[in-house]
């Protein structure tokens, strides 16, 4: 059986921010931990590692660094490569497309393909519920104290919704419209657009389609693994395989079979170590 990504929705009050939470927790007692691949994904997020250190190593560069306890992930484009501790749990909150700079006030071209520290960004609060999830067992209360610490933030600084924030939500799901045709739909002209999204998601309109177009591509190349690479890359808008190996070099540094084929060891690895996966759909 192979582990699958699987996804909580947020209370209601938190959903025009926050796009879904994600809780896994693996114990390897007996076998070494593997090597994660982490390709671009179509969200900026807050990811917490309440139990082992995870050490990420940047696959283009080979820089390594230590994660601390809890980080902000800006728009990434680059692959990164984790090694998991012994006992590894993560917890991420994937943010909808201009729900982190909506919440937070900060400009996301900061966190442009990097993580940091998120104590040092957001200040003591964000140090207490670090210090609040490592010290907790219960792993629903775990999310309510993420949702607690948000909901916080939003009855102070969060900034309203516009039609530029609702287009980027259709974007995750629509992304081959043209630019004209989105700055149209948000109500602004093309070079407006443009300039907004980069402030609101940290890389432009252009390179985010392609994110989301990829990211796509290999999810559904995980939940159908027997369907040929060039089936995936037609069904979700590429012009053929060159095209499609084009963005996969430039998010993976690899070609798709050779990712994939790394991406599936490291989640079956997972799949036999897992103590907690929320939702509890475990497998698909």
């Amino acid at each position: 059986m192979i582990l699958l990504p699987v996804m909580r929705v947020p209370v209601p009050e938190l959903r025009p921010f926050v796009h879904h939470f994600f809780l896994l927790h693996l114990n390897f007692s007996g076998t070494p931990p593997p090597l994660k691949p982490m390709p671009a994904e179509p969200y900026q997020s807050l990811y917490f590692y309440p139990r082992d250190k995870v050490v990420k190593m940047a696959h283009d560069t080979g820089q390594i660094t230590v994660n601390p306890a809890g980080i902000i992930v800006g728009q990434q484009i680059g692959r990164v490569n984790l090694s998991l501790g012994n006992d590894h749990m993560v917890i991420q909150v994937a943010f909808i497309p201009g729900g982190f700079f909506r919440l937070f006030g900060i400009p996301m071209q900061e966190f442009c393909d990097i993580s940091m520290d998120s104590a040092q960004v957001l200040g003591k609060e964000m140090a207490r519920l670090n210090d609040r999830l490592a010290n907790e067992q219960n792993y629903l209360r775990m999310i309510g104290h993420i949702e607690d610490f948000l909901k916080a933030r939003l009855a102070r600084t969060a900034k309203d919704l516009i039609p530029l924030d609702r287009v980027m939500q259709l974007m995750l799901n629509e992304p081959d419209k043209g630019m004209d045709q989105w700055a149209s739909l948000a109500c602004l002209s093309t070079r407006q657009f443009e300039r907004k999204f980069l402030e609101r998601v940290g890389v432009s309109p252009k390179m985010y389609t392609r994110i989301v177009r990829f990211n796509r591509t290999l999810d559904y190349k995980r939940r159908h693994p027997d369907v040929a690479w060039l089936e995936a890359a037609y069904a979700f808008g590429y012009f053929d395989y060159a095209h499609l190996i084009r963005d996969f070099k430039l998010f993976t540094g690899e070609t798709p079979v050779i990712l994939f084929e790394s991406d599936q060891r490291s989640l079956k690895d997972m799949s036999e170590n897992v103590v907690f996966l929320h939702p509890s759909e475990l497998f698909g």
